[in-house]
C-alpha cells in the first residue's frame, strides 16, 4: 500500500451552472478520495486563478491566446476548490478527469459529462467550458494548495 497523496482540484463555473457538483463529488468519493480542505469562492481573483495556468505551458503549446479566456471564465462565477487525499491521487485524478477536450474524453470520466469542444471554443473565441482542473504534479499541488488555502499539504 502506498502513502496517501494530496491533489488540488477546482470545479469550474459550468459545474455549478449545470448542477453537476454533487454528481462529481460522488464520483470522487467513489474513487476513494477524501476531502481534506474545501471551499466555494464566488468570482475568485484572477490572480489566484492565474496560478493554476502558468503562462509557460500555454506558450509551449502555442495557445497563449486561450490562457486569458480561461482565467476570465473561472473568475466569472462560482468555483469550488478542494484538497483531495488518496492513493496516487495526482495520477488517479488525471484518469478520472479524462481528456481535456470533453468530446474526446472516455465515457465515465468527469469531462465526458459535457459536450463542448476545443474547436468550438476557439471558433467562438471563448474558454472551453470545462468542469474541472487539478494539479499535474506534486510541485503544482503544493503551490496551488498554499495559494488557495494558506496551508502546506503534502
Amino acid at each position: 500500500m502506498s502513502t496517501p497523496q494530496s491533489v488540488f482540484v477546482m470545479l469550474k463555473p459550468v459545474a455549478f451552472e449545470r448542477n453537476l457538483v454533487e454528481h462529481i463529488l460522488a464520483m470522487l468519493a467513489g474513487e476513494g478520495f477524501t476531502i481534506r480542505h474545501q471551499k466555494i469562492v464566488d468570482h475568485p481573483p484572477k490572480e489566484l486563478i492565474a496560478i493554476q495556468y502558468p503562462e509557460e505551458e500555454f506558450i509551449r503549446t502555442n495557445r497563449l491566446f486561450s490562457r486569458q479566456r480561461i482565467i476570465d471564465y473561472c473568475a466569472g462565477g462560482l468555483v469550488m476548490v478542494m484538497v483531495l487525499v488518496g492513493e496516487n491521487a495526482i495520477s488517479k485524478m488525471k484518469d478520472i478527469k479524462g481528456c481535456p477536450d470533453p468530446k474526446r474524453a472516455k465515457p465515465g470520466t468527469i469531462r465526458s459529462l459535457l459536450d463542448d469542444t476545443i474547436e468550438e471554443a476557439d471558433a467562438e473565441k471563448r474558454a472551453l467550458r470545462d468542469l474541472i482542473h487539478s494539479s499535474d504534479n506534486e510541485t503544482e499541488t503544493k503551490h496551488q494548495i498554499e495559494a488557495w488555502f494558506g496551508v502546506t499539504t503534502t
